[in-house]
C-alpha cells in the first residue's frame, strides 16, 4: 500500500510538495518492501518445505531418492573402476611385450 501511494505520488508529481522526512521515508520503505517481501515469501517457502521434509511422504521420498542416487553412484563408480582395471591390463600388456620385444632383441 506504502509503494503505491509513493509510486502515485511522484506520478502525479505531487511527491516534490511533501515534507523532506516524509520523503525520505516513503523513499527508503518503497526501497525495502520488496526486499521485506522476498525475504517473507522466502521464509513462507522453506517453511512448507520444512513441512514436507518432516512429513511421511517427505521422508520415503527422500528415501527413495537417497537409494536412487546411491546406485547411480555405484554403477558409474564400479563402470569407471572397471574400464580404469582394463586399461591398467591393457597397459600392463603392451609393457610386457614390449620388454619382451628388447630382451629378444639383444
Amino acid at each position: 500500500a506504502v509503494f503505491t501511494t509513493f509510486y502515485l505520488l511522484v506520478r502525479r508529481g505531487q511527491f516534490s510538495k511533501l515534507a523532506p522526512v516524509v520523503k525520505f521515508s516513503l523513499w527508503t520503505y518503497a526501497l525495502y518492501a520488496p526486499y521485506t517481501a522476498g525475504v517473507s515469501i522466502r521464509m513462507a517457502v522453506m517453511d512448507h518445505l520444512e513441512k514436507f521434509i518432516l512429513s511421511m511422504t517427505g521422508k520415503i521420498l527422500f528415501l527413495i531418492s537417497l537409494i536412487a542416487f546411491l546406485a547411480i553412484h555405484w554403477m558409474f563408480t564400479s563402470h569407471y573402476l572397471r574400464a580404469a582395471a582394463l586399461f591398467k591390463l591393457t597397459f600392463q600388456e603392451r609393457t610386457d611385450s614390449s620388454l619382451e620385444q628388447i630382451q629378444r632383441r639383444r
